[in-house]
């Protein structure tokens, strides 16, 4: 394979050569990376949420479910885990437990939050993360984050839908220099391909600290991110990416038939689920079609070669 095709994705990817020699070789491991949505509690309702159109009723992961999990992916090779949502994270009432415990285990962590509560949360916890993105509805959402609190790398992310006008990606803009913060783009998909050229040549324009980032359209060759990148909902479920409810096929629910077990039986089904692809063939890969591109290869590689 020629690697310099691939995008950033993969070359994270190629970080984890141990990890992808086990995948390579039929090996049970458990995902690189688990997105993590400890509850469905928020202060919010944004359009482009992954979960916009799953109940509200408040759940949470149960702490002691969590901790017992995460000794088991910590066994079999995960290395991060990212506090994300679902909900607003820092709603969730164990929230310093788990940072906690992940860290003891020697976890790296990072958090994806709309930052409203972040005034909540000890200076203590914070610390623990390796990096915070704040995600952002406009410049004066922005502006009601106390970024002085925040001892770790941080971000802001703002999302771009059809209706979007462009005098608020320029207010942001103006609002992000003021303070030297990087802001990621991106645009909601799926869309049309003059709508993210435009925002795309916007973006450039306005340049630094804006960074606009982008996907590759279409299905990926295969499903593969449940041993690359997968999720955790607020009822214990094991899921084998963190973005199939943001296609259009399921409009911000979670299937029922995504779901790969409750992370109270990982460890059984780490061990009877070596690598393969999964045969999810969604319309738009939000996850990581380079990835899941990529580990095919792989595979069909190993496969098809006549000799070892």
């Amino acid at each position: 394979m020629n690697y310099k095709e691939y995008k950033p994705g993969v070359h994270k990817l190629l970080r984890h050569l141990e990890h992808l020699d086990s995948i390579s070789k039929g090996i049970s491991v458990a995902p690189i990376h688990i997105s993590v949505w400890p509850t469905n509690k928020c202060q919010l309702n944004c359009d482009y949420c992954c979960c916009r159109n799953t109940m509200r009723n408040n759940s949470e992961l149960d702490i002691e479910l969590y901790k017992k999990a995460l000794k088991i992916f910590k066994k079999y090779g995960t290395k991060a885990i990212e506090m994300s949502g679902g909900g607003e994270p820092l709603l969730w009432k164990n929230i310093d437990e788990g940072v906690d415990f992940a860290h003891s285990l020697g976890l790296k962590q990072s958090l994806i939050t709309n930052g409203l509560a972040l005034k909540d949360i000890s200076a203590n916890t914070l610390s623990k993360f390796e990096w915070i993105r704040i995600s952002v509805q406009s410049a004066e959402h922005a502006e009601k984050i106390d970024y002085a609190k925040i001892p770790v790398k941080t971000s802001l992310s703002y999302m771009v839908s059809d209706d979007t006008k462009l005098s608020s990606l320029i207010n942001l803009h103006i609002f992000s220099k003021s303070i030297d913060i990087p802001t990621r783009i991106a645009v909601v998909r799926p869309c049309l391909q003059e709508r993210v050229d435009e925002i795309k040549n916007l973006v450039d324009n306005l340049g630094a600290p804006f960074f606009f980032s982008d996907k590759s359209l279409g299905k990926s060759k295969g499903c593969y991110m449940a041993w690359i990148r997968a999720a955790i909902d607020w009822n214990g479920n094991f899921l084998p990416c963190p973005s199939i409810q943001l296609n259009k096929e399921n409009e911000g629910f979670i299937p029922d038939s995504f779901i790969l077990c409750n992370i109270e039986n990982i460890e059984e089904w780490i061990l009877n689920n070596i690598p393969h692809d999964l045969g999810y063939q969604c319309s738009f890969c939000n996850c990581g079609k380079e990835e899941n591109d990529f580990i095919h290869e792989l595979l069909k590689e190993i496969i098809d070669a006549d000799f070892v």
